[in-house]
């Protein structure tokens, strides 16, 4: 399974082979991390890694050395006082933790990164939508 995305190489024929004949801007593209993912649809790719492609993650921590990264072996065990928890996408994409899912929008929620809910042992991932927000259902396995 693939967790480290090298960037792409630049190719100075371009696209098409012949070369470039329009301006072309070019980033600074980094080497990323698939146990980094910076949206929704990034973090569902993560839980199964051989669908992640690059583009959708941030940058590499280690270089590409990822068998002296602490990332893949970083787990922590169910934090959480409920069985069941919501995470809330808002209007900018940032994940917000909401541990009374029933409240809508009432509470704002705790901001967390993607990549901290992704290394939570014994929990299982529902895609959920309703009128309010797109997000993620969180629910705790293994009682």
């Amino acid at each position: 399974m693939p967790i480290y995305l090298p960037s792409p190489k630049h190719d100075p024929l371009g696209v098409d082979g012949k070369g470039w004949n329009r301006i072309a801007i070019h980033g600074m593209c980094n080497d990323e991390c698939a146990l980094r993912p910076k949206s929704i649809t990034a973090f569902l790719d993560s839980l199964d890694t051989r669908r992640v492609r690059y583009g959708m993650y941030d940058a590499c921590i280690n270089r590409g050395d990822c068998n002296s990264c602490s990332l893949p072996t970083r787990k922590i065990d169910w934090p959480y006082q409920n069985n069941k928890m919501l995470i809330r996408v808002t209007i900018q994409g940032e994940p917000r933790l909401m541990n009374k899912p029933d409240d809508c929008l009432d509470s704002s929620g705790t901001p967390v990164k993607w990549e901290d809910i992704l290394i939570v042992n014994g929990c299982d991932f529902v895609r959920y939508s309703d009128e309010y927000s797109d997000g993620i259902m969180m629910f705790r396995i293994g009682l």
